[in-house]
């Protein structure tokens, strides 16, 4: 129960955080802040996860738990008060997009499917989207089970693997801008492209 809370919440958590970019920054500037967040964001996950594998070795798991709640309040506090900034232009423009589309949850849902029909390419992608994490999340879901039982390792390796994994995405998300140069189409196929031949070779 509390795992499904938990993910409910992170489910709820990244759309809404994702979007927050865009309401903070001007059009132009998007690719520029896009790649600013994931850095500083995989970058805390690098250098988090190495520090905090050794901490769970060393101090142990209950205060490390501990520090990670304290980490969360000061998150909300951070996330309260950028949501003071983008409040009133969402405010404004929710209500102008409601007197427009109508109220209601059910005419936001049907509003969503119009909009995803009239999309067409989406469809088509989508359930390429679906088989691609299939296979990723469940490779992401083993990683732990192949670190403790093919490694032989225990939180400090396991911090020191997923810091590495962080780090990779530093290091394209610093790329990001010489992709941004690219076409669109042009830069996603170079960039999964690439994406899929690392994979590949970390699973042989």
């Amino acid at each position: 129960l509390v795992l499904g809370i938990e993910s409910l919440g992170s489910a709820l958590f990244y759309p809404a955080e994702t979007v927050m970019v865009p309401e903070m920054v001007r059009g132009s500037d998007l690719v520029q802040a896009n790649g600013l967040y994931a850095v500083t964001a995989q970058l805390s996950s690098a250098v988090g996860y190495a520090l905090g594998g050794a901490a769970v070795a060393a101090i142990g798991v209950r205060v490390i738990f501990g520090w990670d709640m304290a980490s969360y309040w000061l998150s909300a506090l951070a996330i309260l008060l950028m949501m003071r900034t983008v409040s009133g232009p969402v405010r404004e423009r929710t209500a102008a997009q409601t007197d427009e589309a109508g109220s209601g949850f059910i005419q936001s849902l049907a509003d969503g499917w119009a909009g995803f029909r009239a999309i067409p390419g989406l469809s088509r992608v989508l359930p390429w989207i679906v088989v691609l994490n299939f296979g990723f999340v469940a490779g992401i879901i083993m990683l732990p089970l192949w670190i403790h039982r093919h490694l032989g390792a225990g939180a400090v390796w396991y911090g020191i693997v997923y810091a590495s994994w962080a780090g990779g995405m530093v290091l394209g998300s610093v790329a990001s801008g010489a992709f941004g140069r690219l076409r669109l189409k042009t830069a996603f196929a170079v960039a999964f492209g690439s994406q899929t031949v690392f994979l590949l070779a970390f699973a042989a």
